[in-house]
């Protein structure tokens, strides 16, 4: 089981977000909980490392059913899930998740995207996609997208 854990204290199909997007988004973050799903321990780690002492609380789990059991016991703000996952894939996942926790930002985790996969997506609760390679700053950006649409009761019950 892959999982790692940092609790710190201190696309045009999209709906449009309102509001100033934060390229930095550390100050929003600390607020709130980042569930990170991904069976690849790179990803995993270096989310972890980007986001040290910005979040309230980090965790990640390697398969959707790792983070099944995480998600029973805690509040989850923001959700980043990889698309490819072992027995489950991140939609599936979503799909269980948007049931569970509608409340939660969710972001999609893949290497491609077609109209397909963002209708999918769409339909799986998905209110942003991440498109490997991962960078920091698309990574930020991404947060930051996400932090507003919390912040604008797009993500709350």
């Amino acid at each position: 089981i892959l999982q790692i854990t940092l609790d710190d204290n201190p696309p045009d199909s999209f709906p449009p977000i309102q509001g100033k997007i934060m390229t930095d988004p550390a100050e929003g973050l600390k607020k709130l909980n980042v569930l990170l799903v991904d069976d690849e321990r790179s990803i995993c780690i270096s989310m972890a490392m980007m986001l040290k002492g910005k979040t309230r609380m980090f965790k990640s789990a390697g398969t959707a059913e790792d983070a099944m059991e995480l998600l029973e016991n805690n509040t989850w703000h923001i959700i980043i899930c990889d698309y490819i996952l072992p027995k489950m894939n991140g939609l599936e996942f979503f799909k269980i998740v948007e049931q569970s926790h509608p409340q939660a930002i969710k972001i999609l985790i893949t290497g491609f995207v077609d109209d397909g996969t963002q209708e999918k997506a769409l339909q799986a609760g998905v209110n942003q996609i991440l498109i490997k390679p991962l960078t920091t700053e698309a990574v930020m950006k991404t947060l930051g997208k996400a932090i507003l649409q919390y912040q604008n009761g797009h993500g709350t019950a």
